[in-house]
Parts: structure tokens; C-alpha cells; sequence
């Protein structure tokens, strides 16, 4: 009886195990593989939330610094020109002329080319024609101006017509002080305007 009893013995461990690797392969792979699964989406989840979190720091940070500079941003769009609307800018080229004892013409408005890195500006050709030293005055008036400008070239030549009578200057020679004589130039001054 006893060999009976052994084959029963194995026979019922046997079934019992296959239903235990029945039951682990049914019921708890499934359950564990489910939770390592979510798990690794909660893990995904955090880093997401976090990688959330700072990106809503930095925007926050972003919008400090934009609002503590507005001023300064303020100030900058001031010194650009309206690219639609020249004509303040043009305006304050005819006043800082007239200032400086030139005559000048704008002749045209060019969009040079812009290069990398640079910022885009509009292009003036200033025709200007007086007095040297007024044409260097003029210069300084618009490298002085509100405005960001470039002076591309400018080039001078002696004018065809006009002179110019400066004050009176003494010389060691003659007693009368004599006028002295400065020929007129034209120039020609090619400006780039940075634009809004």
C-alpha cells in the first residue's frame, strides 16, 4: 500500500502545483505585471509633472524680467523707426538740416540687405550740400539723433556753385580783419534706421 499511497501523494502534489502555476499564470503574473506597469507610468507621470512645474517657474520668472524691463523696452522703441511710416524720422533729418545751416534732399528709402544677426533697418540716401564744417554738423546732429542709426558712407565733393562767407578772422598780416571764404561740398550720406 504503501507505493499506492506514495503515487497518490505525487499525483496530488503534481495537480496541486500545476494549479498554483495555473493560478500564478491566471492570476497574480498578470496582477504584478500590471502594477510594475503602472508604476512606470506614475514614475513617467512625475517627471512630467515636474519637468510641468519648472517650465511654469520659468514663465513665471520670463514674466518678472519682462515686466521689471518694460521701461527699458519702452525706451528701446523709441530709438527704433516705424517702418510703415518714415515721416517722424525724415522730419527730424529736415529739422537737424536746418539746424546745421545744410540743404538737403532724401532722394530715396532703401531696405538694405540685412545680415545675419543683425537687426532689419530702412535705408535712406541723404543728398546734402553747404558749408563743410555744416556737413560735418549735420553729421554729428544725426550720429547725436534719438533714433538707432547706422551711417553706411559719405562721401563728399566739392560743389559746382555757391560760397559761403564765415566770420571774420584776424591775421598777424593786415590790419582789417578779413572774411574768410569756405566753398560749399555735396555729400552724399547713406543711413540705415533701424526698425519696430
Amino acid at each position: 500500500m504503501k507505493p499506492a499511497i506514495n503515487i497518490k501523494i505525487f499525483i496530488f502534489v503534481g495537480i496541486l502545483a500545476m494549479l498554483f502555476a495555473g493560478l500564478f499564470a491566471l492570476a497574480i503574473y498578470p496582477f504584478f505585471s500590471e502594477i510594475e506597469k503602472n508604476s512606470l507610468e506614475l514614475v513617467i507621470q512625475k517627471d512630467r509633472l515636474v519637468q510641468l512645474e519648472e517650465e511654469a517657474e520659468a514663465l513665471k520668472r520670463g514674466e518678472a524680467l519682462y515686466n521689471s524691463q518694460t521701461e527699458n523696452i519702452a525706451k528701446i522703441d523709441t530709438l527704433l523707426v516705424n517702418a510703415d511710416l518714415p515721416t517722424e524720422f525724415m522730419a527730424f533729418i529736415e529739422d537737424s538740416a536746418a539746424k546745421s545751416g545744410v540743404k538737403i534732399e532724401i532722394s530715396s528709402a532703401f531696405s538694405p540687405r540685412p545680415e545675419p544677426g543683425t537687426w532689419s533697418g530702412i535705408g535712406f540716401q541723404v543728398s546734402v550740400n553747404g558749408p563743410f564744417p555744416n556737413c560735418l554738423r549735420f553729421i554729428d546732429r544725426l550720429e547725436a539723433s534719438p533714433y538707432l542709426i547706422d551711417i553706411l558712407n559719405f562721401n563728399v565733393n566739392s560743389s559746382s556753385g555757391g560760397r559761403y562767407v564765415a566770420e571774420q578772422t584776424e591775421t598777424t598780416s593786415s590790419p582789417q580783419p578779413l572774411p574768410a571764404v569756405i566753398k560749399n561740398v555735396d555729400a552724399i550720406v547713406l543711413l540705415k534706421a533701424f526698425i519696430r
